[in-house]
């Protein structure tokens, strides 16, 4: 690909939209392990975007409006709440349970308030989260809510 070296001489707002239009959303997977009652630490962070050759990647940059941010089975309460604030979009994988039913989805919906898109990963099939996605309290739009 050609470079355009007249890029840092346009103005910073058409700087800023062109940017704006070239990122792409991903998925950046958190793995957390909670110790000691405490708020989590996290342990494996894993982002789609390849790592540039000649690089050591030693942080996984988030763009917390546009990636999805998945936790596996990671609990809600594991992530600090600073944290969990910051996400919009959230991935993660249960299995339909009275703890789910009762408990977790008030959790969730508790502790990521931010959250405007969810993806569930139904680890027993579609059919038995039926009443969870009419009677949970998502804390986003049915809409905007996909299971799998």
């Amino acid at each position: 690909m050609a470079a355009f070296h007249l890029f840092p001489h346009l103005p910073f707002e058409l700087r800023a939209q062109i940017w704006e239009l070239t990122v792409e959303p991903r998925t950046v997977e958190v793995r957390v392990k909670k110790e000691n009652g405490s708020w989590g630490k996290i342990l494996h962070v894993t982002s789609s975007t390849p790592v540039p050759a000649g690089v050591e990647l030693r942080y996984v940059w988030v763009n917390f409006e546009i990636d999805m941010i998945s936790i596996g089975r990671t609990d809600f309460d594991t992530i600090e709440p600073t944290e969990s604030l910051l996400i919009r979009r959230l991935t993660f994988e249960r299995e339909i349970n009275e703890s789910f039913f009762h408990f977790q989805s008030y959790e969730l919906r508790k502790l990521y308030p931010n959250v405007e898109e969810i993806h569930v990963i139904c680890e027993d099939g579609l059919m038995a989260w039926q009443d969870a996605w009419e009677y949970a309290p998502w804390p986003c739009p049915k809409k905007k809510s996909e299971v799998h």
